[in-house]
């Protein structure tokens, strides 16, 4: 390896190493601030906690008086699906919902019924009913070999991936200058 390369290897190592520890001294930090926030963010809650269940309290109730006695009044809706107030106002809509008590037993009985009609259209009709999500099963194909994955249209994509960790608290400052070695072996690796 050239005096060059390994000049480069070792600028290119200090530049990483002074870089992590601007990383770890700003992650830190940023932690230690947010730790903060949060500390001061549950003593304001703690502090206040009986206003906001009073408040609470207050909401639920308000809601379940305006909803019982609009329940009791659908005639306010007929014409208009919105009633106005000074302070709010309650809107009306028509809605529906399914309950299936079983689904698989539903489910098997309409796969039982497009079984039996000979029209295509209701039998279409009927398994249109049920939904299907196909997907591949990325776990299984790892185990294809080069010949079957190119068979099936299949990349196989190789990568590498990188992660910061932090040094702990009490690690040696001096510890990094063994570590110069690496870039070297990796410029060798790559050579």
């Amino acid at each position: 390896m050239s005096t060059e390369l390994k000049i480069l290897a070792t600028d290119d190592f200090d530049i990483i190493s002074r870089r992590l520890e601007l990383y770890a001294k700003s992650t830190t930090a940023r932690d230690l601030i947010k730790l903060e926030l949060e500390q001061e963010h549950q003593k304001a809650l703690t502090a206040r906690k009986s206003q906001i269940d009073k408040q609470e309290k207050r909401i639920e109730f308000a809601e379940n008086v305006i909803l019982m006695i609009a329940a009791e009044h659908p005639e306010w809706f007929t014409d208009k699906k919105s009633l106005v107030t000074p302070f709010g106002s309650i809107n009306s809509r028509a809605t529906t919902s399914h309950k299936v008590s079983d689904e698989q037993h539903t489910i098997r009985l309409i796969k039982a019924a497009a079984t039996r009609t000979d029209d295509e259209i209701q039998r279409a009709r009927l398994l249109g009913l049920i939904r299907v999500k196909e997907e591949l099963n990325l776990e299984a194909v790892e185990c294809l070999s080069e010949k079957e994955l190119n068979a099936l249209r299949i990349v196989r994509v190789k990568g590498a991936s990188l992660s910061i960790t932090i040094a702990k608290a009490g690690a040696k400052k001096g510890g990094a200058k063994k570590a110069k070695v690496a870039p070297e072996a990796t410029v060798k690796e790559a050579a």
